[in-house]
């Protein structure tokens, strides 16, 4: 027998889950994938390296690619072996997630090498040889399709008419028509896909009004079978509906209940976070590119790593829970979670916690994009708001080990910011949470006035020199003293929250192409207004 190292993954993922319309469209993508991969790697034909076989009862921890080692009795024996996990991967997308579907859109690709006595260097030459074997698909629109024929979610492939009975209806919005693929995402799943997604997950509207349907939840369920009609009715204001009319008609007569879904939608922010996360350079730690540990070798290193990523995903759920968090995906070293403005700072905080306790404690760094957006805001653009500061931002222009922020405005604009984990002395989520507790909601309350944000920044570029380095230090935090006293009502400056300011100020990047000091300051101020909404609600 012939022992290989054998690299697979599975193509179209992106797409598959990128392609939505709903927060729960993009959980049931990625809750597809994950049963798909962990399905493959339970064959007890392979031995998977990483991420490892889920243990008994255990939640598949997996992304859409996977290390194995494989005993074949010749090249051709091993063919066979990964053409039968290919046939595996179909029939389960057929039979079990979406029929012909989504079996046309994912593939599984492989390399394999065979295995030798130096690991790293078969490891090595594996992961070289997948690089250059993967391809991008994406998808193409179908030629010839009148608009009105084609996918409402899509708009790329056909839609269709045919019923299936795995479809739960009232996810299928009435003026919704959806391709054979974007059905997928809307069945009724059961089993152990069933057990990975929740069948009723909140919408962003319902994330962005979190807190005021959350304190009167006693309220609410007094009004029985109204109850539902107050949430939807609320999603609906937040999303940007014309529902007064409707409101009337459908609680006709019970005054409490319209009072109540009034107040409700008036005190909700209209806001909500999306959270992603990412190791550091996992590829090169994996590879053993970035040092092993002394008496170890990089297979018993991989596998302290796989068990590590086990206990994030177990660390960031409990967490999830915690804030009244959705998480869409977890994937070993990288995350995707949607939570309430009101939490997402908290949760942010325990997130990092969570990754310095398990991955982090084997040397990995972890950096995340927290993107605050408007429930009526297109979901894809926000999702791509949020790929864009992770990537561009906290990984490139933050250097890694950073947390990029931004927010979306409902017109579109883009602003936020990106510094390390640490700025100086002080923690920046301490930072955050600190000074954006102290901003109130009015001038009559106790508390900073978002006055003094939007005073410092009309003359903020005073204080930075062409090339953007902060003039002094000193003079801006003098000004910033100043300005508290003139908004702040029966609250005395706040001697730790000026310096804490003057240092994210003051503050510069690792890398040369790393936003100038005024521009990440800038977006730093504006994005803090945000989280200050967290106390008021409204609107922008």
């Amino acid at each position: 027998m012939q022992s290989y190292l054998v690299k697979f993954g599975i193509l179209g993922v992106q797409d598959f889950i990128a392609e939505a319309a709903r927060l729960r469209d993009i959980a049931a993508g990625s809750a597809a994938v994950t049963f798909l991969m962990g399905n493959l790697l339970e064959d007890q034909a392979i031995t998977p390296i990483l991420p490892g076989r889920p243990g008994a009862g255990a939640r598949p921890v997996v992304s859409n690619v996977a290390t194995l080692r494989v005993e074949a009795v010749s090249d051709v024996g091993l063919r066979a072996i990964m053409g039968g996990l290919r046939d595996k991967l179909k029939e389960t997308c057929r039979g079990r997630v979406s029929g012909e579907g989504l079996a046309e859109i994912l593939d599984l690709v492989w390399t394999a090498v065979p295995a030798t006595e130096d690991y790293k260097q078969g490891f090595e030459n594996l992961q070289r040889l997948f690089d250059q074997r993967k391809l991008t698909r994406t998808f193409s629109p179908s030629a010839g399709m009148d608009a009105k024929e084609r996918c409402t979610v899509c708009a790329k492939r056909p839609a269709v008419e045919a019923q299936d009975a795995r479809l739960s209806v009232p996810m299928l919005g009435a003026h919704e028509r959806l391709c054979t693929l974007c059905r997928a995402r809307r069945h009724k799943f059961s089993g152990k896909l069933g057990d990975l997604l929740e069948e009723k997950y909140p919408s962003t509207a319902h994330l962005a009004a979190w807190r005021p349907l959350e304190d009167r939840r006693q309220d609410i369920a007094k009004l029985a079978g109204d109850a539902d009609a107050i949430v939807h009715e609320v999603e609906d204001y937040l999303l940007g509906f014309d529902v007064a009319q409707a409101l009337e008609e459908r609680l006709t007569g019970n005054v409490v209940a319209a009072e109540l879904k009034r107040t409700i939608a008036k005190e909700a922010s209209g806001y909500y976070a999306v959270i992603f996360a990412d190791g550091d350079e996992m590829g090169k730690w994996l590879g053993g590119g970035k040092g092993i540990p002394e008496k170890s070798n990089l297979e018993t290193f991989q596998r302290d790593l796989v068990k590590s990523m086990r206990d994030f995903d177990t660390a960031l759920r409990a967490a999830a829970t915690e804030v009244s968090a959705q998480v869409v995906y977890a994937g070993g070293d990288d995350a995707l979670i949607f939570a309430p403005l009101e939490n997402a700072i908290t949760f942010v905080k325990k997130l990092k916690a969570a990754f310095e306790k398990t991955i982090g404690a084997l040397g990995p760094t972890v950096s995340m994009s927290l993107t605050v957006a408007h429930a009526g805001f297109p979901l894809r653009e926000v999702l791509s708001a949020g790929r864009t500061g992770l990537e561009s931002l906290a990984k490139t222009a933050g250097g890694r080990d950073a947390l990029a922020i931004q927010v979306v405005k409902s017109t579109g604009a883009l602003e936020g910011c990106v510094y390390p984990w640490k700025v100086g002395d002080e923690a920046l989520l301490e930072t955050c949470d600190d000074f954006a507790s102290t901003l109130t909601a009015g001038e009559n309350e106790p508390g900073l006035s978002k006055a003094f944000v939007y005073d410092l920044l009309e003359n903020l570029d005073a204080f930075y020199r062409e090339d953007s380095a902060l003039r002094s230090k000193e003079m801006l935090e003098t000004e910033m003293r100043r300005l508290w006293r003139r908004h702040a009502s029966a609250l005395p400056v706040n001697a730790k929250t000026i310096s804490q300011l003057g240092g994210l100020a003051a503050g510069k990047h690792r890398r040369k192409e790393g936003l100038p000091s005024l521009t990440n300051f800038r977006g730093f101020l504006r994005a803090s207004v945000f989280f200050a909404r967290k106390r008021e609600g409204g609107g922008e």
